[in-house]
Formats: structure tokens, C-alpha cells, sequence
């Protein structure tokens, strides 16, 4: 499973953040799929896929930034 490859090479606290998006937003995610695409096994494809983006945005904004103790507006 690609999604499991990339948290394993994540730094823990990024995977912290990884693990809160899913656990907060994982269910609906699935459900969301599973509405639109009527199969388990391609619901199951779609949130992985999303996770990956997700993950791959994440990544993208640099270390530092991400883990700012600054606020945004603050």
C-alpha cells in the first residue's frame, strides 16, 4: 500500500499530522466515495489517492513553515 510506504518515511511529527487529518476526516472521506462511486474497493482506492495528495501538499511546504510554532494572523 503506497499510503503506508509514505507514513513510514514520514518524520514522526508529520506523521502526527497526517494521522489527525485522517482520524478527523477519514470517515467522511470514505463515506463521501462510497456515495459517489457505489464500490468498496474504489472508495478504498479514492481516500488512499487523497491521503497521498494530501500528504504530497503537505511535503511540499517546507519543514521549517510547517512546523512553526507562529499562528497564522497572529
Amino acid at each position: 500500500m503506497l499510503l503506508d510506504i509514505m507514513l513510514a518515511a514520514l518524520r514522526e511529527d508529520d506523521r502526527d499530522f497526517v494521522s489527525v487529518i485522517f482520524e478527523e476526516y477519514g470517515k467522511q472521506m470514505y463515506s463521501i466515495a462510497l456515495d459517489i462511486l457505489k464500490n468498496e474497493h474504489d472508495a478504498d482506492d479514492a481516500l488512499q489517492e487523497t491521503m497521498y495528495k494530501i500528504i504530497k501538499l503537505f511535503l511540499s511546504i517546507p519543514y521549517q513553515i510547517r512546523h512553526s510554532s507562529t499562528s497564522i494572523g497572529a
